[in-house]
């Protein structure tokens, strides 16, 4: 530390600030001793410094005397630049002084500190080592690779009297030292850069790049080393040794002195080095050119006056086509134009893209040909054209030559369109549409997006309008069905909407198409983006240099000309000149601002050249013809279609049965099924079902759900029930107000219900006590359907509303039997009789009925409503102890039909006439609800067309009965009786005759068997008693009044 400043500097930013003297000791280690520190362990004493060179480390050759201080380079690294007061400076791009492998340096001493104890000796730094302090320093010589980084500490800033001591110091010294130091700097120049030239070619690079970074933070990195304070160790390390005592790197030779770096390979001399802080300020800027002044750099060729072209590609720059236009003569023209055609999804993914690409240079010379042209692309990656050059040996005056190419995976223009038919609902967008008879409003949006770096021209866009669609735009032409928007241009990034007012109507359940969507641009500039980076070609130039000795001897003026012999225009890129023998540069032109014109020339500026004899110069020249380029697309978009589906269903409902008994608790059977009409899948259905009052509410365990066949999850749907119908108004049952049922199908996700399939709901209900006043009840139910859950929704109702009623009826029978002896011993025929007196039909008829034992049935006959023969009648017999038993059994009889069994039997057997006349019973089903027609009434010609000689004497027995005649005598004179007797004297009395009147009504519950009853109890109720006389119901004999048994027949009266 100066004593003429013993102010402490302030520290670097970032760093604690220092100790007055000495820094602290690191926590964990000793304290630094006050004065010198002993050597480390294990290391001999330091000898006292002389001038502040530190000793050699043990092992090592001592160091050679440094000039000024300046420490040697190591082997492959640029010498460190001189430093300003024994200051090192700080590196490059270095913050200030991170924690190093190292520790920092304490402030100076005479005397080095010994290692800290259990410590090793301080390891070789990466960089080399801060060298003694200079008071002068060179600065940095123009265009000089700043040095490499150094892991060592930058120094501190100054302080304000340490600046202006310095600065004072400077102008003291720099005109004493200025000529010793040019000397010095000369001597040093050539030896290193000897030595540089075998070590430092694999380093120059990096060492560059680390030069120029010390060079742009050099101002401020320097102070003379009275106003310096090295800035404390980092906590956790120990001090560094002083400055003045650092070692040199080991195994590493010391270089010899030097005041200044020597220049780069390349580069020339540095500059004499100033004095003070002028080391530290920016190194000078190289020198300007000048007319007088030679080129510092050198390029060989031969020393030819002609230039000949160079093979490598001139490079001259691509320059808009207006300013190339503005320019005589011709131009290389190079074309790209590309071509797409694109399909499009509704939401703009591409479907298919072909896009075609050509690329074309043209000479549109009519006299001179060009040559050697080469093209540049930029950005060819994305076309087939395999790479980005392409070359052309030459092209003859009016010719051409072109190149096509794809290009994949590149857009200009994005156009999407967007549809929904229930745009009150914007959740989500949907295109299916019910079936209607009014229009429904939709939203139709299309969108136009410039998704490239450039603006698109001429877009325009069509869309088509089908005939279900009514439909306007603002901004839009309308013509034969075709909106049309000329949108203009499209900056990049840029995007527009187009907006149509739209409403439709259908009138079938087949799909509509909504029409096609079309655009179009155009833009100056590729879709691949590839475009013309450089276009060179050669033409007819000459190109020499103008040599003239000047008047004084030895001095040469030097000119560069060029002659432009064709008619294109041509730009002078590059033209350099050198001497040969010193490589000293006299021309580095790298581009003419002047263009050349046909059949001009260019000459440059005079140089001056001091040469015994002739120069020899080497000259390399640089031209191209000026290209002219322009890139281009055309554009055509095509958007697919959609679709819109028609929403359409038939809804059926029905019940197990139409008619109820009354005051019976009965089941019925409900069946709801939809079945899909439409062309678009029904995905969510909500049924509204009306629940007449005389039924108790749906048991919703019972609900199955199968659609086409298949069993429904009840996860997919949800039933609820609540007091009174919805959808009824008029046909309303009296017993009760009724339940409504509303049904949920598809709650879990789309249920998929597709065209021409059905889904069948089935469900109980239970009638309580039907009351009769139920005489016509509906129950009609309603589905609102959708195919998108905030789609358009249908809504369907039952055609027909399902009804029942209650049946209030009660049955009502009559039945009897007789048996008649016929001509001859042990023959008889035996009538029975059943009248349905009911107020419906009954079904499944049995009538029954037991002959003796030793008696067979010779002929049978039945006949129903009109007498007319029942050819539906099945009789079965079969043997038992008690004789043969027989039973009829008639699948229907009407209501008030009557029917009769007539047999004849004959036999040996013992015949009891009391048992004989007994009537066995018959049994019934269920009254058939709906009623059978009646009985169509007999024809007065109807006896007359009988023929009587065809029947048996029991029928013809029957006849008379019905007739009112006399059923005495043979065969022959029945037959005679019945035709005698006129159509009007047989009347609506036939069928009450005494001989076959029913025995009695009997109750009305189903299956109810009729009691067998002996024949005389069903004759003897409507036998006449009016003369006093009885006539017997088997044979037909008149008997008095007081009779107890038939004279003729034996048989006995109640």
């Amino acid at each position: 530390m100066s004593e003429e400043n013993p102010e402490m500097p302030p520290p670097p930013p970032g760093m604690p600030p220092a100790p007055p003297v000495m820094p602290p000791a690191p926590p964990g280690m000793p304290a630094a001793p006050p004065s010198m520190p002993p050597a480390p362990p294990s290391m001999p004493p330091a000898p006292p410094m002389m001038g502040g060179a530190p000793p050699a480390p043990p092992g090592m050759p001592p160091a050679p005397p440094m000039m000024g201080g300046a420490p040697p380079a190591p082997p492959g690294m640029p010498p460190a630049p001189p430093m300003m007061g024994g200051a090192p400076p700080a590196p490059p791009g270095m913050p200030p002084a991170p924690p190093m492998d190292t520790p920092p340096a304490p402030p100076m001493m005479d005397e080095a500190p010994p290692a800290p104890p259990g410590m090793p000796p301080a390891p070789p730094m990466d960089a080399p080592p801060a060298p003694p302090m200079m008071d002068e320093a060179p600065p940095a010589p123009p265009d000089m690779p700043p040095a490499p980084p150094m892991d060592a500490p930058p120094a501190p800033p100054m302080n304000e009297d340490s600046e202006d001591e310095s600065e004072s110091e400077v102008e003291e010294s720099s005109e004493d030292e200025s000529e010793s130091e040019e000397e010095e700097s000369s001597e040093d120049e050539s030896e290193s850069e000897e030595e540089e030239s075998s070590e430092d070619g694999d380093s120059e690079d990096e060492d560059s790049a680390d030069s120029e970074e010390v060079t742009e933070t050099s101002d401020d990195s320097g102070s003379s080393p009275d106003s310096l304070l090295a800035p404390p160790a980092p906590p956790g390390m120990p001090p560094a040794p002083p400055m003045d005592a650092l070692l040199a790197p080991p195994s590493m030779p010391p270089a010899p002195p030097m005041d200044a770096p020597p220049a780069p390979p390349g580069m020339p001399p540095a500059p004499p080095a100033s004095s003070g802080l002028d080391s530290l300020l920016p190194p000078p800027a190289p020198p300007e050119m000048s007319e007088d002044t030679p080129a510092s750099d050198v390029l060989s060729t031969s020393d030819a006056l002609v230039a000949e072209p160079s093979e490598a590609i001139a490079g001259a720059k691509i320059r808009t086509s207006t300013a190339v236009d503005d320019i005589p003569g011709d131009k290389i023209i190079g074309t790209m134009n590309e071509v797409e055609n694109s399909t499009l999804s509704a939401d703009g993914t591409i479907v298919k893209q072909n896009v075609k690409g050509v690329l074309t240079i043209e000479n549109p010379s009519e006299s001179d040909r060009l040559w050697d042209i080469d093209v540049l692309l930029n950005a060819a990656d994305a076309t087939s054209i395999g790479g980005d050059h392409i070359a052309i040996t030459e092209l003859e005056a009016g010719k051409s030559h072109t190149q096509k190419y794809n290009v994949k995976n590149s857009r200009m223009l994005v156009v999407s369109e967007r549809i929904d038919t229930n745009p009150a609902r914007s959740q989500e967008r949907s295109l299916s549409v019910a079936l209607a008879d009014e229009a429904t409003k939709i939203l139709i949006e299309i969108e136009v997006e410039n998704v490239s770096a450039v603006s698109l021209n001429d877009v325009i866009v069509t869309r088509e309008i089908p005939s279900e669609i009514e439909a306007s735009a603002n901004g839009a032409e309308e013509d034969d069905g075709m909106l049309t928007w000329n949108v203009g241009s499209l900056a990049s990034g840029q995007s527009k909407v187009l907006n149509v007012d739209a409403n439709i109507l259908v009138s079938g359940i087949e799909t509509v198409d909504s029409g096609a969507l079309k655009a179009s641009y155009s833009a100056n500039a590729t879709l691949s983006t590839a475009n013309f980076k450089e276009v060179d070609a050669f033409c007819r130039g000459f190109s020499f240099m103008q040599v003239d000795e000047d008047e004084r001897p030895d001095n040469w003026q030097c000119k560069a000309v060029f002659e432009n012999r064709s008619s294109f225009a041509v730009d002078l890129v590059k033209l350099q000149v050198r001497m040969a023998d010193t490589g000293e540069m006299l021309f580095d032109i790298a581009d003419v601002p002047d263009d050349i014109l046909p059949d001009g020339k260019w000459e440059s500026d005079m140089k001056f050249v001091e040469a015994s004899e002739k120069p020899n110069l080497i000259n390399e020249l640089g031209y191209t013809v000026i290209p002219r380029v322009s890139h281009s697309t055309e554009g055509s978009i095509d958007v697919q279609q959609q679709t819109f589906t028609i929403l359409e269903a038939n809804l059926e409902k029905k019940f197990s049965t139409g008619v109820l008994r009354s005051y019976r608790q009965q089941e019925v059977g409900v069946t709801l099924s939809i079945s899909n009409n439409g062309s678009s899948d029904i995905n969510l259905m909500r049924f509204t079902d009306d629940i007449p009052g005389l039924f108790e509410a749906p048991n919703l365990e019972s609900m199955r759900i199968t659609m086409d066949g298949t069993l429904l999850s009840t996860e997919q749907y949800r039933a609820e029930v609540k007091d009174g119908i919805s959808l009824e108004e008029f046909r309303k049952s009296p017993d009760g107000p009724g339940h409504s049922m509303t049904l949920t199908v598809g709650t879990k996700g789309p249920l998929g219900l597709a065209p021409g399939k059905s889904l069948e709901i089935t469900y109980t209900l239970v009638a309580p006590d039907p009351s009769p006043d139920n005489l016509d009840v509906a129950a009609p139910a309603k589905c609102e359907f959708s195919a998108e859950r905030f789609g358009p929704v249908c809504s369907r109702e039952t055609e027909s509303a399902p009804a029942i009623r209650v049946s209030h009826k009660r049955r009502k029978f009559s039945a009897g039997k007789t048996v008649i002896p016929v001509g001859g011993k042990g023959r008889y025929e035996v009538l029975i009789m059943f009248e349905n007196r009911s107020d419906s039909a009954l079904k499944d008829l049995a009538i029954h009925d037991i002959l003796p034992a030793g008696f067979e049935i010779s002929d049978c006959i039945v006949r129903g409503a009109n007498s007319k023969k029942r050819e539906d009648v099945d009789m079965k017999s079969e043997s038992s102890d008690a004789g043969t038993v027989v039973e009829w059994h008639v699948p229907v009889i009407g209501k008030g039909e009557r029917l009769e069994i007539s047999l004849e039997i004959k036999g040996s057997g013992e015949f009891d006439a009391q048992e004989m006349q007994k009537f066995h019973g018959a049994t019934f089903g269920d009254e058939i609800d709906e009623d059978l027609p009646a009985p169509a009434a007999v024809e007065e010609s109807a006896a007359a067309e009988v023929n009587y000689s065809k029947l048996k004497k029991a029928e013809l027995v029957a006849l008379c009965e019905e007739a009112g005649l006399d059923v005495s005598g043979t065969k022959a004179v029945l037959i005679d009786r019945l035709k005698n007797q006129s159509a009007a004297d047989a009347g609506a009395d036939a069928g009450e005759s005494a001989d076959e009147a029913p025995a009695e009504d009997t109750g009305d519950d189903a299956g109810e068997s009729a009691d067998e009853a002996p024949a005389e109890d069903a004759g003897g109720d409507e036998s006449s008693e009016a003369d006093g006389s009885k006539d017997c119901p088997i044979c037909g004999a008149e008997n008095g009044s007081l009779a107890s048994a038939c004279e003729t027949c034996g048989f006995t009266f109640a």
